[in-house]
């Protein structure tokens, strides 16, 4: 049941629903060489294979832009966004 495609199905709605809050939530340096790049690299990876034994379904939702790791975690001494985990912990309503 686990790996069922109900269960991978539910996991993608929720990935949805943070890749939608991610973009909302994220910041655009306008004067930045690539304004906009970070907030369009938000993307949904799934399948019915994942777990530590592979037997339930799984979803995430990452950001693989060069500016990705900076943004959620920042340089020393800026202030981090942590987009992507404000966009996953936020209450579902």
């Amino acid at each position: 049941m686990l790996r069922s495609d109900f269960i991978e199905g539910t996991m993608v709605v929720f990935a949805n629903g943070i890749k939608l809050r991610a973009e909302i939530l994220a910041p655009v340096d306008e004067k930045g060489p690539h304004p906009g790049r970070y907030k369009a690299g938000f993307k949904i990876r799934h399948h019915s294979h994942g777990g530590a034994t592979k037997d339930r379904a799984e979803a995430f939702v990452y950001n693989d832009t060069p500016e990705a790791v900076f943004v959620e975690f920042a340089r020393w001494g800026d202030e981090p966004y942590h987009t992507l985990a404000n966009a996953a912990f936020q209450r579902f309503s």
